[in-house]
């Protein structure tokens, strides 16, 4: 479907940025097939294609008024059926894998998954805070963040933060970054991880940051499976290793694209990312690709996080202008 969506933007012309994701594209399958295919970085490789080509045609999709409607009533649907399902059952929904936590995870394996759909509902009901039914959304916001903060997921609370931020000061009108700021939220989950694999050891740093551990959630649970990554692009920075990789992703949007495919790749993919940055963009988007600091899943996920990503691209002012 989302091949098709874009073959539906792409019948009459191919712009730069339509060339640049597929130029993506076959870069990065020619480093999988050098490095060795496997059916996990097949699947990958079509998530991370669907997920550039997803967002070209959400970008080109300006004009289709019933495009963003449906997206709309979508995410209220979505919302109002997370809101009965906690009421129905929440002891249910602090289960994973069968076992009670503390964690509201509303069935998925983990409190992380959960969180992202959680804060992307989220952003897309803050946006639409306007006109006569602003009441409506933004109690419907209220409950997507309480939700957010009860997955625990650290992740998802700093980029809700952020974005609180962003939206009181960008309300009414879209971001324009300039070229240093764009770059830096392109690379910004590498960047990320790096400073983390530098400080997280560090006493003051543990001691400062301790009210965002807990149970299953040690500030250092990322700095084994990012050093991993580290050594795997650091054998194969060209081509990356994807048969290497024994986890589903690395839990850092960046550093699965460089270890999957190597540098060139991600530095490819980083470019395209700061052209859409670089044009008016919707807070939210910034924020679903910050999200990358924590899970890799927009780019390498099957669960569709790229689609409500996706849907801020749909207006310079973001799908939530529609009310």
């Amino acid at each position: 479907m989302t091949l098709l969506l874009w073959l539906r933007t792409v019948r009459n012309t191919l712009t730069c940025e339509d060339l640049w994701a597929l130029l993506i594209g076959a870069v990065s399958l020619a480093s999988m097939l050098a490095a060795g295919v496997t059916l996990t970085g097949l699947k990958k490789w079509v998530m991370l294609l669907m997920t550039l080509l997803y967002f070209q045609a959400a970008s080109r999709l300006q004009q289709e008024e019933s495009i963003r409607r449906f997206v709309c009533r979508l995410t209220d649907l979505l919302t109002l059926f997370l809101a009965a399902a906690y009421l129905w059952d929440r002891q249910r929904l602090y289960r994973m894998n069968g076992v009670e936590t503390e964690y509201l995870t509303f069935g998925f394996s983990n409190p992380n998954l959960a969180g992202l759909f959680l804060i992307c509902l989220f952003m897309l009901q803050m946006g639409r805070m306007k006109g006569r039914f602003w009441p409506v959304h933004g109690l419907l916001a209220l409950i997507l963040g309480y939700f957010v903060i009860r997955t625990q997921s650290r992740n998802c609370i700093g980029v809700l933060g952020l974005f609180a931020i962003l939206w009181i000061l960008h309300r009414d009108r879209p971001l324009i970054l300039s070229r240093p700021a764009a770059c830096c939220v392109a690379w910004f989950p590498a960047m990320f991880a790096a400073v983390y694999l530098l400080t997280a050891g560090c006493d003051w740093i543990q001691s400062f940051f301790r009210f965002f551990s807990g149970e299953g959630k040690e500030l250092s649970s990322r700095v084994e499976v990012w050093t991993r990554a580290v050594r795997i692009i650091s054998r194969a920075p060209l081509t990356g290793d994807p048969a290497a990789i024994s986890v589903s992703q690395l839990h850092n949007s960046h550093l699965d694209i460089a270890a999957s495919y190597g540098i060139p790749v991600l530095m490819l993919v980083c470019g395209l990312l700061k052209r859409y940055l670089r044009k008016p963009i919707p807070p939210g988007f910034v924020c679903c690709l910050l999200l990358g600091m924590g899970e890799s899943a927009l780019f390498s996920g099957g669960l569709g996080i790229y689609i409500f990503a996706g849907a801020f691209l749909l207006s310079e002012e973001g799908v939530y202008e529609t009310a």
